[in-house]
């Protein structure tokens, strides 16, 4: 049989296996001087014509036969585990191109080829010996962490970036990436508003100026202190340095900070720690995840940096992934199947914490383990989506199409035509296994998936008190709750009638609630004519709480039974009406254009849901018409939509679970025989009125923007369906 190296049987290299088929009979004519096959080589063709052969594969660890080693031809799917006698009889598949190489790896050693490298052939002696060395078990607190590169960095093998550069490129656009150095990360965990940069900005929005920590800097400077922190809240004056509490906020957000794992204090995070957040290095160096503890590094997430020294650097390299062909000596490889399941991003993605506050407690009658729910997303994905062959990677980690493998293997051929896949530069992969490292989500305003998230369906009926308009919101896209993740996310839809241009007056129906956004809000019983935050033309809306309750399907609690429809938290609020202001006096006095109705609650906010096309920024419509889907945390004193360090309650959890609807009503004063009719569905990062504390940028992203002209015949019509779409990208047009 021919060399791998002869230049003639390099079509054997070919991916298309016609090629194979028709030079292997001058090959085996060609090359019939070589020596003789060992006689326990088994050879034979595939039903394509593609030729294969067999090899005996012996594989020891600690130079002792090992079992259960997994072996593996370098770009093959196939996988063979040895025995008691370390052995393995593996097929090598000709097909594949590139050099043909036997892998081998095992739980507790790195992947490797045998001594020297050298490419399998049909006329070698069987065994083929693979020699495999245990790696020191324990985590090493004195290892660096390597810096994972920028698309900007790449020439030097100090960075990820030299070998993973699309890897790299796709990572630096992430959340991850800036999951240490988010300015709202930051700013509710010292207790400050960035945004406010001078004295005076600060002493504008109310905030006190002082020294303080600058983050990523591991200094101080001066800093705008406002509202709540973690450091602050969990930590009154004179608590003692050793009592200091974190949060545990570092063991997801800055996981990759150099020393003792998990427990850091976020202000830790300096240098890569915490300019690149949750970079290569840190996710490839998690060993296993144990779902039964706590969220984070040395958590979930167990750490295992190497301890072995060598030659030429500190330490022997280490690094843990999904392939087992791998044996590449600069990642030092060892494969782990939990790179492709859902529990790998359940290590952060999902989380339960009992009060944090000093001197508070969690109800033990609503909350049994005293622990309420923070983060689900992964339980939502386990328990309501209940699809784990759909995976949390499969939506979030799009294929790279144009990609041959992890290293780039498609840049280095077009560099180096002469080069050959092989142990140091990788094998082909097949389509859909090399995925980005962007994790799209809803800030990714490019994702295509967004626009399929959600879906509304319109339904539209003439009563003898209005046009009424039924809206049914449908989680059709998403393999967890719309929201999920940080639990002050919201979704909030509105919907407006108009004929010839004009609105259409609500008359009645379901409300956005609270946390769809006020300047302000009084009660029955207050002063109903002063608003000191008013500009003219804001409304003042009123609506009416009813005594009955949303008996909504939630995650957890909120959907198995255990909880009643009061316990479920959401009254069933009514549109009243509202009164537009005209005037606004120096003692913050207001005129309207009419007079308010009675209601129970008066909410202060925008006009109009969307003012122009293209405007993404968060409008106050509590008590307009619409309706809102959050995760509503309360703290000890009651206020809603707190940050999750100081809640010691969820209120309720209305948010929209995988193929679960849920329709509200409205109606509007009739009038004209063709009314327009628009429900538009945003989701917002955070409060509005949070994010305008504490000068965050307030961007929504509009995920159903829907425009329908219903005909009016005096009877219900079918709904009106129409797939969601971004409204940034366009608007269907009835």
């Amino acid at each position: 049989m021919p060399r791998v190296d002869d230049p003639l049987c390099r079509p054997l290299r070919s991916p298309v296996p016609w090629r194979l088929a028709l030079v292997v009979a001058f090959l085996l004519i060609r090359c019939d001087a070589e020596p003789d096959p060992d006689p326990g080589t088994a050879t034979g063709e595939r039903p394509d014509g593609v030729p294969f052969f067999a090899k005996t594969v012996l594989v020891t660890l600690d130079g002792v036969p090992v079992s259960n080693a997994t072996v593996i031809q370098g770009g093959g799917e196939a996988r063979w585990l040895t025995g008691p006698d370390g052995l393995a009889e593996v097929i090598v598949d000709t097909s594949i191109r590139g050099e043909w190489h036997l892998v081998a790896s095992h739980p507790h050693a790195r992947t490797q080829v045998r001594a020297g490298s050298k490419p399998i052939a049909i006329d070698e002696p069987n065994p083929i010996v693979i020699a495999l060395t245990s790696v020191a078990p324990g985590d090493n607190e004195a290892y660096v962490f390597q810096h994972p590169g920028t698309p900007q960095l790449w020439e030097s093998t100090e960075y990820c970036s030299h070998c993973h550069g699309t890897m790299t490129d796709g990572w630096y656009t992430s959340a991850h990436r800036s999951s240490a150095s988010n300015p709202a990360v930051q700013d509710l965990y010292i207790g400050t508003a960035t945004a406010a940069r001078t004295p005076a900005a600060c002493d504008v929005i109310g905030g006190r100026w002082a020294k303080g920590p600058a983050p990523g800097t591991g200094e101080t400077a001066m800093r705008c202190f406002l509202g709540q922190g973690v450091l602050p809240d969990l930590n009154p004056a004179g608590t003692a340095a050793d009592q200091r509490r974190f949060g545990a906020c570092a063991d997801c957000h800055a996981p990759g900070i150099d020393g003792r794992a998990g427990g850091r204090d976020l202000l830790d995070a300096v240098g890569v720690a915490y300019d690149y957040g949750i970079h290569c290095d840190v996710c490839h160096k998690i060993e296993s995840v144990d779902m039964n503890a706590s969220a984070g590094v040395a958590g979930r997430l167990r750490l295992q940096r190497p301890s072995e020294p060598a030659l030429t650097q500190p330490w022997l390299p280490l690094s843990f992934g999904p392939y087992y062909d791998v044996p590449t000596a600069a990642m030092g490889s060892v494969p782990r199947d939990h790179f492709r399941r859902s529990e790998f991003c359940g290590g952060c993605h999902e989380l339960e914490q009992t009060a944090l506050l000093p001197g508070q407690d969690i109800d033990p009658i609503r909350w049994p383990t005293r622990q309420i729910p923070i983060h689900s997303t992964y339980r939502e994905w386990r328990d309501d989506y209940a699809r784990p062959e759909v995976t949390c990677s499969q939506c979030h980690m799009t294929v790279a199409f144009d990609v041959t493998n992890s290293g780039d293997l498609q840049l280095i051929e077009q560099t180096n035509p002469n080069v050959v896949p092989g142990p140091v530069v990788g094998w082909e992969r097949p389509v859909g296994e090399v995925r980005t490292h962007e994790w799209k989500g809803p800030r990714a305003r490019d994702w295509p998936a967004l626009d399929a998230v959600l879906r509304v369906d319109l339904e539209t009926f003439e009563q003898d008190d209005g046009l009424w308009v039924h809206a049914t919101v449908e989680n059709v896209g998403a393999g967890h709750a719309v929201p999920t993740g940080e639990p002050m996310r919201s979704v909030v839809l509105s919907v407006t009638a108009s004929c010839d241009g004009e609105p259409l007056p609500a008359t009645g129906g379901d409300v956005v609630p609270d946390f769809g956004g006020a300047r302000a809000h009084k009660t029955a019983g207050e002063d109903w004519t002063r608003w000191p935050t008013a500009r003219r033309g804001d409304v003042v809306r009123v609506v009416r709480r009813h005594a009955e309750w949303h008996d909504y399907v939630g995650h957890g609690p909120f959907g198995d039974g255990r909880f009643a429809a009061p316990e479920k938290g959401m009254p069933r609020e009514g549109y009243v009406g509202q009164a537009q202001v005209v005037f606004v006096g120096a003692d913050g006095r207001v005129g309207f254009d009419r007079s308010l109705p009675p209601g129970d609650v008066a909410y202060l906010g925008d006009a109009h849901p969307g003012r122009t096309p293209g405007d993404h920024s968060p409008t106050a419509l509590a008590g307009a018409p619409g309706f809102g889907f959050a995760r509503v945390l309360t703290d000890a004193e009651g206020h809603r939509m707190v940050p999750h360090f100081v809640a010691t309650d969820v209120e309720s959890d209305n948010r929209l679970l995988p193929r679960q609807p849920w329709t509200s009503r409205h109606r509007f004063a009739g009038g004209c025989d063709e009314p327009v009719i628009r429900a538009r569905a945003a989701l917002r990062a955070f409060p509005r009125d949070l994010a305008h504390q504490r000068g965050w940028i307030e961007r929504e992203v509009v995920l159903v923007d829907l425009r329908r002209e219903p005909e009016r015949n005096g009877r219900r019509r079918p709904p009106l369906r129409e797939p969601a779409t971004s409204a940034h990208k366009k608007t269907a047009e009835g």
